[in-house]
């Protein structure tokens, strides 16, 4: 199996192809980002883009997890991220009057996500199509831990582009990252699943209606998925802002992109040093997350009180534990019923994609009146998350036979 693995063409093309398009996303967020809230100098900027941005993706969700299915993968994703680069490159050439309107900033990254959520959907269900079953769990870990040690790359990378490269030579980049992905993907063999077309578009909306009332119905009729989301959204509060505002707000105060890069890297390498402890320990499932909603708390009250060479530190700490919340995210996924999983899973991206947007506007709004509230606001959101596990049957004690964790 290990010899097919090696030798499978298409594995190898899609694998690489995904990873171009990484680095393309990785380098474009960071630098619009930090380039539009350094040059306003407004953090809110920055709430405005990212939070804005998350909550279109939880919109697009449900609708591209029901979709995707209708349509060729292989020709979907060669048109998303052909469409993806033309919009990089329009967006380089408004870029002069863009940075000074933050509406027209946040049109383009709402197209751009549009092409990222839909990328993500087809190049899974694709490879699911295409590869056996042991080739694709081999390919879904594969893309995990590398996307991570890119994005650790990627990050650093980026915060040294931004100041010493040109904004005109980091669009080309990007622009040109989308392009090669979109001419790899073309080499590969279509895959193995039919498309189903719905010509009629009445009975396409009625299909469309249907899946998302099983979305629901299941989603709240179920103890147990009905009390994940709920935590889910809470903590969605705190995952929106510590990742994506705090090191744009330390980067800012530094003066320097490459804060920006060092912290980002930090907590990537936090997280891939939290999924070794997973492998190791995961069948721990209530435990390990506990112990991660109180060493989140911690961190973030001590951030403020912290000389400013230590931040790079406890984000990294940050990161570590926070992975350790994964084997009770992925304990709820397999309790779905398989038939309706995908819409399930939709429909549950959709709810809990709405809170890390309320939570940037509120975070931001403490931390640019009140520097330490905004660090104790963010700690009583673990603190919260602790209680609602520790006072929940349904997830309080779940400790499964080691024998059955899958290792990462």
């Amino acid at each position: 199996m290990e010899k097919i693995f090696i030798k499978n063409n298409d594995f190898q093309t899609l694998m690489i192809s995904i990873l171009i398009s990484f680095v393309g996303d990785t380098l474009f967020d960071l630098f619009i980002v930090w380039k539009v809230t350094y040059d306003s100098g407004n953090i809110m900027n920055a709430a405005y883009m990212i939070g804005g941005s998350l909550a279109f993706r939880g919109i697009l969700s449900l609708i591209v997890g029901i979709m995707i299915d209708r349509f060729n993968k292989k020709k979907l994703m060669i048109a998303i991220n052909s469409i993806s680069g033309a919009i990089i490159f329009l967006f380089w050439c408004f870029y002069g009057f863009a940075i000074q309107h933050i509406s027209l900033c946040i049109f383009f990254i709402l197209l751009n996500d549009i092409c990222n959520t839909v990328f993500s959907s087809a190049y899974t269900t694709y490879a699911a199509e295409r590869f056996e079953k042991t080739i694709f769990i081999k390919f879904q870990s594969t893309v995990t831990m590398l996307s991570r040690t890119i994005y650790i790359i990627g990050s650093a990378v980026a915060g040294w582009m931004i100041t010493w490269v040109s904004g005109k030579g980091l669009f080309l980049i990007d622009t040109t990252s989308f392009f090669v992905c979109a001419f790899l993907i073309s080499r590969l063999s279509d895959s193995k699943g039919n498309v189903k077309r719905i010509n009629n578009s009445k009975v396409l909306m009625i299909s469309l209606v249907k899946d998302i009332k099983i979305s629901y119905h299941s989603i709240f009729q179920t103890p147990l998925l009905r009390s994940m989301v709920i935590i889910m959204f809470l903590l969605n509060l705190a995952y929106g802002f510590v990742p994506n505002i705090l090191p744009v707000m330390f980067s800012v105060q530094s003066k320097s992109s490459i804060t920006l890069g060092v912290i980002k890297s930090m907590m990537a390498v936090g997280e891939i040093i939290g999924l070794m402890i997973v492998n190791k320990f995961g069948h721990y499932v209530s435990r390990l997350f506990k112990l991660a909603m109180l060493a989140c708390g911690v961190c973030m009250l001590c951030i403020p009180i912290c000389p400013f060479f230590l931040t790079g530190f406890l984000f990294l700490i940050y990161g570590m534990f926070d992975s350790l919340t994964q084997p009770l995210f992925s304990y709820v996924i397999t309790t779905i019923d398989a038939d309706n999983r995908g819409k399930i899973l939709g429909g549950i991206d959709t709810l809990i994609l709405m809170s890390p947007t309320i939570g940037i506007a509120i975070g931001t709004q403490f931390l640019t009146s009140n520097y330490v509230n905004g660090f104790l606001y963010l700690s009583g959101i673990f603190l919260i998350g602790l209680l609602l596990m520790l006072f929940n049957k349904n997830l309080n004690h779940i400790r499964l036979n080691c024998k059955s964790i899958t290792k990462i």
